[in-house]
């Protein structure tokens, strides 16, 4: 690929005159050919979505409080995804006495492997004028989903993140309470503070509350997991933003102070 052989040149010829900023954007883009797309979806657990067969005022319900406009529809279960929902498309149904049918509003669907690269996505996204795919597993079943939105914050939100003031992953309130940030994975929290959670089939300790609730958080939430006890103390919209964890070792002291 010679444009980003070129690209990548031009970066090393005048990296003293480029800032840090544009120059990590520069190579997060040329890195994108090495991403998968599994390493940036929005994994199953988490992913917001409508059965085919919902009423039109549960689905404006959805939108409010997830904060979602575009969600996948399916039939039965998540393995049969049948189409995406624009929140735009349910306009009409404000403004016209229209008979509501989902199915005649929902888009067709595009669906795609976990291992195909951000490169391509992006294209096949351009090409088929969409912003969000559906990802499916090797057996095809339906593994997350992933937006137009999700590539940007690849290259652009990490970039803000690493220039912000750094904020620890992990900080100790006392002995045996911490606030974490829930994209930490399992496999790190163990590491640092000694946890046993099971890292097969769950990365990240958001992703780990997500499964045990079966649905979006709200604060002040409290989640009680094997000798855990989460609070969920910030939220915004679908994303959790920090988690108060707490080491129990009497259960029955947790269920008094509740």
């Amino acid at each position: 690929m010679p444009q980003i052989e070129t690209l990548s040149n031009i970066v090393k010829k005048y990296e003293t005159t480029i800032n840090d900023y544009d120059k990590k954007m520069i190579m997060n883009i040329l890195n994108l050919s090495s991403i998968t797309v599994k390493e940036i979806m929005v994994p199953r657990v988490d992913v917001v979505s409508i059965d085919k067969n919902v009423e039109i005022a549960e689905i404006i319900k959805i939108v409010d409080e997830k904060g979602r406009t575009r969600l996948p529809v399916y039939e039965e279960n998540l393995d049969n995804i049948v189409g995406v929902l624009h929140s735009k498309d349910l306009l009409k149904y404000f403004t016209k006495k229209v008979e509501f049918d989902l199915s005649k509003i929902i888009r067709s669907p595009l669906f795609v492997p976990e291992a195909k690269n951000i490169n391509d996505l992006l294209a096949e996204l351009r090409e088929k004028k969409t912003h969000l795919a559906v990802v499916v597993d090797e057996f095809g079943g339906m593994s997350g989903i992933v937006c137009l939105e999700d590539i940007i914050e690849r290259i652009v939100g990490e970039i803000q993140d690493e220039f912000d003031k750094e904020t620890e992953d992990i900080i100790k309130i006392e002995e045996g309470k911490y606030l974490v940030n829930p994209r930490i994975t399992l496999e790190e929290l163990n590491d640092e503070i000694g946890t046993d959670f099971e890292e097969d089939e769950i990365d990240t300790l958001g992703g780990l509350i997500f499964m045990i609730l079966g649905k979006i958080p709200t604060k002040n939430d409290k989640i009680e997991y094997k000798n855990y006890l989460f609070t969920i103390e910030a939220i915004s919209g679908r994303k959790l933003k920090k988690i108060k964890l707490e080491i129990i070792e009497n259960k029955e002291a947790v269920k008094d102070e509740s």
